[in-house]
C-alpha cells in the first residue's frame, strides 16, 4: 500500500500525530450536535474513503498511461526480447563454457586440498610423535642430568675425602719422620752409652790386670821372704853375765809382705767386681743399642709405609680430582642436551601447532573447494535449464514479432485512446484531493483531543505501514553490519587465542621445569578438584610438586582464558565502528582525556600560568612522564536503532539517515525528535582496537613472566622443600569508613543502595565506584540495567554477570564491607572479625564462615 496519498511528499497520519495531544472530555458536544468522537470517527471514515478512492483512482490513470506505453513499445519491446534472449543464449552458452572450465579447476583443486589435507594429517602425525619423541628425550636428558648433578656431588664428596685422607697420611708420615729421627737420636745415644761402657770394661780389665800383676808380684815377694829371721839377743844369765844368743823371731818384711798380698788380693777383687760392672752395664748398653737399632729399623719401615700412603692418597686425591673433572663436565653436557632438548621441543611443540594449523587451512580449502564445487554444478544446472527455456522464448517471441509488425497502426490508436483516458480522471483526482485536504484540515482542529480506539487504530496501521519499509531497511543494515563485527570480531578472537595461548604455553613449559613434572600425570584439573586442593592448603596440609603444578596450571588457564574473553568483549563492543570517527575523548570541559600505566584517568589541562599539566579525577597531579600515558581513544555508540544521543532530559535519542540522505533524529518509540540537534549530547564509549587490546594481553603476560620469575628464584632458594608450608594469612585491618566517605564527597560520588558502592554520571555513562578497602581507593565499573551485556553492576550495586571475574572480585569488596568484616591483604575473597576468618562464595555473594 503506498503511503503517500495526498501527492505532497510527506505522510499526514505521520505528520499529524508525531507530536504529543492534550486531553480533553471525549463525550463533549460541538455546534453540529455530533460529540468530537463521533466527528472524529466520520472524518477519519470520510479521509479513508477517499484515500482509498484517489488510490484507486491514480492507479486507474497510470494502469491506462502503462497500457498505452506497453502496446506502443511492445514491437521493440519483443524486438529488444528477442535480440536479448539470441544474446542470452550466447551468454549462457560462453557461461557453460567458463562454468565447466572453472568446474574442472576446482576439481583440480579439490584433489590438491585433498593431497594437502592428507599430507597435513600425516605430517600433524609426524610432527605428534616427533614431539613425544622430544618430550622422552627431554625427560631421558633431565633424569641424565640429575645423575650428572648426582655424580659430581658424589665426586666432590670423594675429593674432600680424598684431601682428608692425604692431611691424614701427611701428617702420620711427618709424626712417623719425627719418631724416626727421635729413634735415631735414641740410639746414637745408646751408641755412645755402649762405648763408654766398652771403655770402661777396658778400663776396668786393665785395672784388673794391674791388681793381679800387682797380686803376682806381693805373692812372689811373699814366697820369697822367710816367716822368721835370726834375732842375736843379749841375755843375763843369772850370773848376771851377758850373753848373746839367736833367737828365730817373726820377720816383719815377712808380714809386710802377707799385708801386701792381702791388699793386692782386695784389689783384685775390687777391680774384678768392677770389671764385672762394667762388663753388665756394657752388655746393657749393647741390649739397649740392639734394641734402639730395631726400633730405628722399624721405624724406618713405618715412615716407608707412611710415605707410600702419602704417595697413594696423593694419586687417590688425583684420580678423585680428575673423576671429579670428567663427572663436571659430563654435567656440562648434559645441561647442554637438556637445553637442546627443550630446544628441540619447543620446535617440536611449534611445529605442531603450525602443522595442526595447516591441516584446518587445508580443510578448509577443502571444504571450500567442495563448496565451489557444488555451487557451480547447481549453477550449471540452472544454466541448462535456463538456456532451454531461453531457447524455446526466442522462437515464440519470433512469431509473435511477426504477428505485431502488422498491427503497428492498430496499436497507435489504442496507446492513444489509453493515453486519453488518463488524462480524463485527473479533475475528479484533483477534486478528490482538494477535499481529503480539507478533511485533514478539520480532523487537524481535533487533534489535541483524544480519538476512540478504532480511529487511533487506523492512525496508528498508517504509522506502523509507514515505519515498516524504513525498519526492514535498517534491519538488513543492522544484519550486515552485526555479521561484518561479528566476523571480525571472531577474527580477533582467533589472533587474541593465538597470541594469549603462545604465552601460555611458555610460562606452562617453566611451571613443569619448576615443579618437577613427570611427562605423564595429569595436570589439567576441574573447579572441584582445584577448590579441594584450596580446602587443603587452609587446613595446613602440604601439596605435592604434581598437585602445586595442578593449581598453578588451572590458574594459569584460567587467567588466559579471562583475558581472551576480556578483549574479545572489548573489541566487540566497538568491532563495527567506523574507524575515521574515532579520536581521543575529552571530559564535559573539553580537557584531553589519558590513562596511566595502571589504568587510571589522567586530564590535560592549563593552569594558571599557561603551562600543560596532567591531573587526576581527584585534582592529584600526575607525576610520571608524558610518554607512559595512553590517550584515551572514544567511538560512538551504536545500538540497533542508529548513534546514541540522549537530550536534556536525558532520554535516547537515535541518529540515522533516510532514504534521501537527510539526517533524522528518533526516540526509543520512534517519534521524531523535534528540537534542535544542538540540545543533544552524543554518547562516547571508550574505543578499544585491535593492537591496543593485543598490548594489553603482552602486558598482562609479562606481569605473569615476572611473577613466575620471581616464583621460580624463591623455589630455587629452598628447593629442599618437599610440600608447602601450612597457609598463613596476613595481619587483617579494619575498613576506614572515614576516609572513603571523605573520597567519595570530595568526588562528588552518590551513595548506592549497598556499603561500598557509590554511582557517578560521567562522559562515559553511569558508573558504580566500589571502594577497595586494602588499597584505599575507589575503583569505577560501568553500570545500568539487569541484562545489560555493556555493563558490569545495575545501578543499585548488584553483579550483572557472576563469570566476570574482575566484576566478582569488586563484588566480594562490597560484601566484605555490608558484612562489617576486616580486609586481609592481598587475599581478595578472606576476610577476617575477632580472629575468624570468613571465604567468599561466589555463587551466592556473601562471606561464610571458613571450616577447618
Amino acid at each position: 500500500m503506498s503511503m503517500n496519498v495526498n501527492g505532497n511528499g510527506y505522510n499526514p497520519y505521520l505528520q499529524r500525530t508525531s507530536s504529543s495531544s492534550k486531553t480533553t472530555g471525549a463525550n463533549n458536544v460541538d455546534s453540529t450536535g455530533e460529540t468530537k468522537e463521533e466527528k472524529i470517527k466520520k472524518l477519519t471514515e470520510k479521509i479513508k474513503t477517499l484515500t482509498d478512492s484517489i488510490t484507486n483512482l491514480k492507479a486507474q490513470a497510470e494502469s491506462y498511461e502503462m497500457q498505452a506505453e506497453n502496446v506502443k513499445n511492445s514491437v521493440s519491446s519483443i524486438t529488444a526480447a528477442a535480440e536479448s534472449v539470441q544474446t542470452l543464449v550466447s551468454q549462457l552458452d560462453s557461461s557453460i563454457s567458463e562454468l565447466e572450465s572453472r568446474k574442472s579447476q576446482v576439481e583440480a583443486n579439490k584433489q590438491t586440498a585433498q593431497e594437502n589435507v592428507n599430507k597435513a594429517k600425516e605430517n600433524v602425525e609426524q610432527k605428534k610423535e616427533a614431539l613425544e619423541n622430544a618430550e622422552t628425550n627431554v625427560t631421558e636428558k633431565q633424569a641424565a642430568l640429575e645423575t650428572a648433578e648426582a655424580a659430581v656431588t658424589e665426586k666432590e664428596e670423594a675429593v674432600e675425602n680424598a684431601k682428608t685422607a692425604l692431611e691424614e697420611k701427611e701428617t702420620a708420615y711427618q709424626e712417623a719422620q719425627d719418631k724416626l729421627a727421635e729413634l735415631d737420636e735414641n740410639y746414637k745415644q745408646a751408641v755412645e752409652a755402649t762405648r763408654a761402657a766398652q771403655e770402661k770394661v777396658n778400663s776396668a780389665q786393665e785395672a784388673v790386670n794391674s791388681a793381679q800383676s800387682a797380686l803376682s808380684s806381693a805373692q812372689a815377694t811373699l814366697s820369697s821372704t822367710p816367716s822368721t829371721i835370726p834375732e842375736t839377743r843379749t841375755g843375763t844369765s843369772a850370773d848376771g853375765t851377758t850373753y848373746t844368743y839367736t833367737v828365730q823371731v817373726p820377720n816383719p818384711a815377712y808380714a809386710a809382705a802377707q799385708q801386701a798380698v792381702k791388699e793386692a788380693e782386695a784389689n783384685l777383687a775390687e777391680k774384678e767386681k768392677e770389671l764385672q760392672a762394667a762388663q753388665e752395664e756394657l752388655q746393657k748398653c749393647k741390649d739397649a743399642e740392639q734394641k734402639a737399632l730395631d726400633a730405628v729399623n722399624t721405624q724406618k719401615e713405618e715412615v716407608a709405609q707412611a710415605k707410600q700412603a702419602v704417595e697413594d692418597a696423593q694419586q687417590q686425591l688425583e684420580e678423585a680430582e680428575q673423576a671429579l673433572k670428567t663427572a663436571e663436565e659430563e654435567l656440562e653436557k648434559a645441561q647442554q642436551e637438556v637445553e637442546k632438548a627443550e630446544q628441540e621441543l619447543q620446535k617440536a611443540q611449534e611445529a605442531v601447532t603450525q602443522a595442526e594449523a595447516d591441516l584446518e587451512t587445508a580443510n578448509q580449502q577443502l571444504e571450500e573447494a567442495y563448496a565451489a564445487l557444488e555451487a557451480i554444478n547447481e549453477e550449471l544446472n540452472q544454466i541448462n535449464e535456463q538456456l532451454a527455456q531461453k531457447q524455446s522464448e526466442k522462437a515464440q517471441l519470433s512469431q509473435q514479432l511477426g504477428k505485431l509488425q502488422g498491427q503497428l497502426s492498430a496499436i497507435d490508436q489504442q496507446a492513444a485512446l489509453y493515453k486519453q483516458m488518463a488524462e480524463a480522471l485527473q479533475p475528479t483526482i484533483e477534486a478528490m484531493e482538494a477535499e481529503l485536504e480539507a478533511a485533514w484540515e478539520e480532523l487537524n482542529q481535533l487533534k489535541g483531543e483524544e480519538l476512540d480506539e478504532e480511529a487511533q487504530a487506523e492512525i496508528d496501521k498508517a504509522k506502523q505501514e509507514a515505519l515498516a519499509a524504513q525498519e526492514a531497511a535498517r534491519a538488513a543494515q543492522k544484519a550486515a553490519q552485526e555479521a561484518l563485527a561479528a566476523k571480525a570480531t571472531s577474527e580477533f578472537q582467533l589472533a587474541a587465542q593465538a597470541v594469549a595461548l603462545q604465552r601460555a604455553s611458555a610460562i606452562l613449559n617453566r611451571l613443569k621445569a619448576m615443579y618437577n613434572y613427570d611427562g605423564t600425570s595429569e595436570i589439567n584439573i576441574d573447579q572441584e578438584q582445584y577448590d579441594a586442593l584450596q580446602k587443603k592448603l587452609r587446613k595446613g596440609e602440604g601439596l605435592t610438586d604434581l598437585e602445586n603444578l595442578q593449581m598453578a596450571t588451572f590458574e594459569l588457564m584460567q587467567a588466559t582464558k579471562q583475558l581472551i574473553q576480556d578483549a574479545t568483549e572489548k573489541f566487540s563492543k566497538t568491532a563495527n565502528v567506523d574507524t575515521t570517527k574515532v579520536k581521543q575523548m575529552t571530559d564535559t570541559t573539553g580537557r584531553l582525556m589519558f590513562k596511566d600505566e595502571d589504568g587510571k584517568i589522567v586530564y590535560k589541562t592549563v593552569d594558571e600560568e599557561g603551562k600543560t599539566v596532567y591531573q587526576y579525577e581527584d585534582g592529584k597531579e600526575y607525576e610520571g612522564e608524558e610518554k607512559d600515558l595512553k590517550a584515551v581513544m572514544g567511538a560512538p555508540v551504536i545500538e540497533d536503532k542508529g548513534e546514541v544521543y540522549t537530550d536534556a532530559n536525558g532520554k535516547k535519542v537515535y541518529k540515522n539517515t533516510d532514504q534521501n540522505g537527510n539526517e533524522e533524529f528518533t526516540y526509543e518509540d520512534g517519534s521524531l525528535f523535534t528540537g534542535h540537534y544542538s540540545e543533544l549530547t552524543q554518547k562516547i564509549q571508550e574505543y578499544n582496537g585491535k593492537d591496543s587490546l593485543m598490548e594489553e594481553i603482552n602486558a598482562k603476560f609479562d606481569e605473569m613472566d615476572a611473577e613466575m620469575t620471581a616464583a621460580e628464584e624463591e623455589r630455587a632458594a629452598d628447593n629442599d622443600t618437599a610440600v608447602d608450608e601450612p597457609v598463613t594469612y596476613p595481619e587483617s585491618k579494619a575498613v576506614d569508613t572515614e576516609k572513603r566517605d571523605a573520597e567519595a564527597k570530595e568526588l562528588g560520588l552518590t551513595p548506592s543502595d549497598r556499603d561500598g558502592a557509590y554511582l557517578k554520571e560521567t562522559a562515559f555513562g553511569t558508573f558504580l565506584y566500589v571502594w577497595d578497602p586494602e588499597t584505599e581507593e575507589f575503583k569505577e565499573f560501568p553500570a545500568g540495567e539487569e541484562g545489560d551485556e555493556e555493563c558490569d553492576f545495575t545501578t543499585s550495586g548488584n553483579v550483572i554477570d557472576r563469570t566476570n571475574d574482575k566484576a566478582v572480585e569488586a563484588d566480594a569488596k562490597i560484601a566484605l564491607q555490608e558484612a562489617g568484616l576486616n580486609v586481609v591483604p592481598g587475599e581478595p575473597f578472606i576476610a577476617e572479625k575477632d580472629g575468624t576468618y570468613y571465604e567468599y562464595n561466589k555463587e551466592t555473594g556473601k562471606f561464610e564462615e571458613m571450616k577447618e
